[in-house]
């Protein structure tokens, strides 16, 4: 599904294998060649290390740990529009054992060929209309032609009650959706 939408394809990492020391760093430097005939919209694509012990000490017993560093790649071709709607707004609760809670689900839709990052909050109102609790929207982006869900954990430390979940969210086109 995600095919026509990857820039995979496009991206080259240098060096693609690497060996560093311990507190030492290591820059990676890309190159991303756009095919010519790709049409207009956004790709993305992820570029990813995973560290592996020395060549010698993989062997034997004891403790060892992995650490995969990942890079996303967003990729603009020409002037696509941001297309998108919140879809859908809801409460749920999680029955966690040591921690069950509410969180809100902010659904997005995005139609268009334009990833898109929404900005704004889930606001939790208690039954006299008043804000009892205020929670930003992560920064991520909806990906083109897909609905996506944002979970946004709640807190509600007003106890028992009835509730009313509003969203108010900028997409990127000048306009608050409410």
């Amino acid at each position: 599904e995600e095919a026509p939408y990857s820039c995979r394809e496009w991206v080259v990492a240098n060096p693609m294998d690497f060996e560093v020391a311990g507190k030492q760093r290591a820059a990676v430097r890309y190159t991303l060649r756009v095919p010519p005939a790709t049409p207009e919209g956004s790709y993305h694509c992820a570029v990813s290390f995973l560290s592996q012990p020395p060549a010698g000490q993989a062997a034997g017993m004891g403790l060892r740990t992995a650490v995969q560093i990942v890079a996303s790649i967003y990729v603009v071709v020409g002037r696509p529009a941001v297309e998108g709607t919140v879809k859908g707004l809801r409460l749920e609760y999680v029955p966690h054992p040591q921690t069950p809670g509410w969180r809100a689900v902010v659904v997005f839709s995005n139609p268009g060929l334009m990833h898109f990052r929404p900005e704004g909050s889930v606001e939790v109102l208690d039954e006299s209309g008043q804000v009892a609790e205020t929670v930003k929207l992560a920064p991520l982006p909806v990906l083109p032609k897909r609905d996506q869900n944002f979970i946004v954990p709640l807190e509600l430390k007003d106890g028992p009650g009835n509730y009313t979940l509003r969203a108010r969210v900028d997409l990127g086109m000048n306009e608050i959706q409410e």
